[in-house]
């Protein structure tokens, strides 16, 4: 048998017992997924769940009847328009949805569970932001934001942007932000957008801006971003996320609109 084709029927075998809590079950999940055998879609590989998002549909070959396209071929048309992936494992198991900095993670890192170690993969202490003590505003490198990581989140921030009147002039830009009492190299960084509670029309709709943030960031940049409820870092110290995507040897999302089923 094929080995694609076995790691599809381990896929799913892996997704019968679930505990997502685990990063050793997502792990191996992860290691399924990528080495999996997956058919290729007659029609438009498209669809759009129930967050109005775009998913890619990898549907798990587990036969040799069926005509395959190669993983790399499919991750790479998911990754060229910023969005997640629903995988159909096949043999009755319910599917699993990995989000676009899933995606994003996965080929950064060959896992969508990845944490930086020490300070870094851990919860953000806002109260160092509020202790009234000096912050040093830096620009991400690319070993702390990716180009692909950094094209992925313009592509959800510029569709926010556009729908909120606050926002609408404003280039998607982000900084980093570290309290001047943190001197030691192993503690971390915070990653902050250039939106905040107050641009936005409601109090859901700013929470729901930073949940479907973080959802089109990696794990472990999910974990450093951090938001306001008003502007305390001048514009001027934000970097437009085109200006990395650029920088990187990428272009930005297309504008185009994905056809979906």
């Amino acid at each position: 048998m094929n080995p694609a084709v076995t790691q599809s029927l381990l896929l799913a075998k892996h997704l019968r017992n679930r505990n997502p809590g685990s990063p050793a079950w997502v792990h191996e999940l992860d290691e399924h997924f990528v080495g999996a055998a997956y058919e290729r879609n007659a029609d438009d590989p498209f669809l759009t769940g129930p967050d109005n998002l775009a998913y890619y549909m990898f549907r798990a070959a587990r036969s040799h009847d069926v005509e395959f396209i190669p993983f790399e071929e499919a991750m790479n048309t998911a990754l060229q328009w910023a969005t997640g992936a629903v995988v159909y494992p096949g043999g009755g198991v319910s599917e699993w949805v990995y989000g676009p900095g899933d995606l994003v993670s996965l080929s950064l890192c060959r896992t969508s569970a990845f944490q930086w170690q020490g300070d870094w993969g851990l919860d953000p202490n806002l109260a160092d932001y509020s202790s009234g003590g000096t912050v040093n505003v830096g620009r991400p490198n690319p070993e702390f934001l990716a180009p692909l990581a950094a094209r992925c989140l313009e592509f959800i921030l510029r569709r926010v942007y556009a729908s909120e009147p606050a926002l609408k002039d404003r280039i998607p830009s982000l900084c980093v932000l570290r309290p001047e009492a943190r001197k030691r190299p192993e503690q971390a960084s915070e990653l902050m957008i250039n939106a905040y509670a107050s641009d936005f029309s409601s109090p859901e709709r700013a929470e729901g801006f930073v949940v479907l943030a973080r959802r089109f960031l990696p794990s472990h940049l999910s974990r450093r971003f951090i938001s306001f409820d008003s502007p305390f870092i001048p514009e001027d110290r934000f970097t437009t996320l085109t200006e990395l995507i650029a920088e990187g040897g990428l272009e930005p999302v297309p504008e185009v609109e994905i056809p979906t089923a």
